[in-house]
């Protein structure tokens, strides 16, 4: 399960564009009535000048507080997801572990902890090779099966439900979105198809 929710916060950069823009306005405006006049220039002209450079240094200095201000908040978030999240891809990554460890003790053909699969693709091994075999060895590798699986299983169950039960809170909080909520959906179907 990839990170969904990455770096949630953004820099408005459109506001700090057009605020600098709209003070560099006033300040050419400020030089072009300077230039215009044939004193050295006036003090309209000079608190103009003043009030620009000003309002565009605040702006400046505004625009890079807020920057640090969401990689401060990002960071934040991004512990929060890898918090909330870790425990259930760890205990997928377990359980996808077990099918491989299955494949490996059960059908000794070939290397499978060298092989990369989805569980889907590894319950379809399993099936095929569990197929090929006997009767007397297919109710040993069931029971062998339904002991190293359930384990797994009731971890990942487990990891689900506690994300379930804090469903809302995580929603307010900006911490759990339409993607994951169906990436959820999508883990309970399959592990209630395998469970």
């Amino acid at each position: 399960m990839r990170r969904t929710i990455e770096n949630p916060y953004r820099v408005n950069h459109k506001l700090y564009y057009r605020l600098i823009c709209s003070f560099s306005f006033a300040l050419l405006i400020s030089f072009v009535i300077a230039s215009n006049e044939k004193e050295k220039s006036s003090a309209l002209v000079e608190v103009l000048k003043n009030l620009s450079y000003g309002c565009i240094a605040s702006t400046v200095v505004a625009w890079l507080i807020d920057i640090a201000n969401m990689k401060r908040l990002n960071s934040s978030a991004n512990q929060y997801y890898d918090a909330i999240y870790g425990e259930l891809q760890f205990e997928i990554g377990a359980f996808i572990g077990v099918w491989a460890e299955l494949c490996a003790v059960s059908f000794k053909d070939k290397d499978y902890y060298q092989e990369k699969h989805t569980w889907d693709d590894w319950f379809q091994i399993v099936k095929e090779n569990y197929q090929k075999c006997d009767d007397g060895k297919q109710e040993q590798l069931f029971s062998f099966y339904c002991k190293q699986l359930r384990d797994a299983d009731n971890a990942v169950r487990k990891s689900i439900g506690r994300i379930r039960s804090q469903q809302h809170i995580l929603t307010i909080n900006g911490m759990m979105n339409s993607e994951i909520q169906q990436i959820i959906t999508d883990l309970i179907l399959n592990f209630t198809r395998y469970g």
